[in-house]
C-alpha cells in the first residue's frame, strides 16, 4: 500500500485481519520493521454513502409530507446522522480523536487500549490521510481464542462497558 511518501509492506497476504462496511484493516510493517495496522477505506464508499443518504433524505421528505407531520423533523434528524457519517469517512478525524478518547475514558476502563494513530517512521512521513489510517499494531485475543466461559463473559462485559462509555 503506498501512503504518501511511505511504502508499507503488507505482512498478512491472506487478506484483511478485520473488515467493516466502510473499511478493512491489514497488518503491515514499515520499512524499518515497525508493526502497524493499516485501515483502508473501501473504494467507492464515499459515493455509495452519498447516494444512500440522498435516497433516505428524499424518502423521509416524502413520508413526512404524506404523514403531514410537523412535530418531528425527520429530515433534520437524518441530516445530523449524515453529518456524523461523513465525519467517520475521513480517517483524519478518527486519528485526532483517538488520544482524546483514551484520556477521557482510561480511568473508567483501565483495560482499554487505543492504538496510537499516525504511527510511522520517520515521524515526518504522513501516515494518516482521509482514506488510509496507519496506527501502531496492538496484539489482542479474539473471543474464540478464550477457552474459559468466565473469560469470555468478562471480555464481552468489558467490550459492552467501553461501548456504553461512548454514549
Amino acid at each position: 500500500i503506498a501512503l504518501e511518501n511511505s511504502l508499507l509492506h503488507i505482512v498478512d497476504l491472506q487478506g484483511p485481519v478485520a473488515a467493516a462496511s466502510l473499511a478493512q484493516v491489514y497488518r503491515a510493517s514499515t520499512a524499518n520493521g515497525s508493526q502497524v495496522a493499516v485501515k483502508v477505506r473501501r473504494p467507492g464508499a464515499v459515493q455509495q454513502v452519498a447516494l444512500d443518504c440522498l435516497i433516505l433524505r428524499k424518502s423521509l421528505a416524502l413520508l413526512q409530507a404524506y404523514w403531514q407531520s410537523d412535530s418531528t423533523d425527520y429530515v433534520g434528524i437524518l441530516n445530523e446522522v449524515i453529518a456524523g457519517l461523513i465525519r467517520e469517512l475521513d480517517f483524519r478525524n478518527e486519528a485526532n480523536i483517538a488520544p482524546i478518547f483514551w484520556q477521557k475514558h482510561y480511568s473508567q476502563a483501565p483495560y482499554l487500549r487505543v492504538p496510537r494513530p499516525g504511527f510511522s517512521e520517520p515521524k515526518d512521513v504522513a501516515s494518516v490521510t482521509s482514506r488510509v489510517h496507519t496506527a501502531e499494531w496492538c496484539r489482542g485475543l479474539t473471543l474464540n481464542a478464550l477457552t474459559n466461559d468466565n473469560q469470555k463473559r468478562d471480555m464481552v462485559a468489558k467490550g459492552l462497558g467501553v461501548c456504553f462509555l461512548q454514549l
